[in-house]
Parts: C-alpha cells; structure tokens; sequence
C-alpha cells in the first residue's frame, strides 16, 4: 500500500486501521481530522494532525511514510 492510500484510508475516518509489520500487530485510530492514536508493541501515541502520524519514526524507528509498502492489513 502506498503512503497516499494509507493516508487517505486513514482520513476516511470509517474504523481503526489494523495491520502486521516486523512481526508485531500495530493499530490506527482515527477518532477525527485531527485527533488520531497509533500503537504498537504496546506502546501508544496521539496525535492532532495527520502529517506528523505519518512522519514519526514510532515503528521500530521507522516512519509510516517509510513502511506503508511494507505494511499487511489485517
């Protein structure tokens, strides 16, 4: 999946993205345009606008910009 389909599943704001990367399960939470959760291997995070959630190196020190192909939706 490439970052703009991701971005945009992420802003359609219809349910929590759910998926696999370096064999751990991580999750989105969309709760508006500017209010979004993410966590993975038990850590969380929040944020209030999409660009810095796709720019943080949460993922094992990597950003979603960076692992959107790399990422299995569950």
């Amino acid at each position: 999946m490439n970052i703009d389909d991701l971005k945009n599943l992420i802003l359609s704001l219809t349910r929590d993205i759910e998926f696999r990367y370096n064999d751990a399960a991580g999750v989105i939470s969309p709760y508006s345009d500017h209010e979004f959760n993410m966590g993975f291997r038990g850590d969380s995070k929040d944020y209030d606008n999409i660009d810095e959630l796709i720019t943080d190196p949460f993922y094992d020190g990597k950003s979603l910009n960076e692992i959107s192909n790399q990422i299995t939706l569950q």
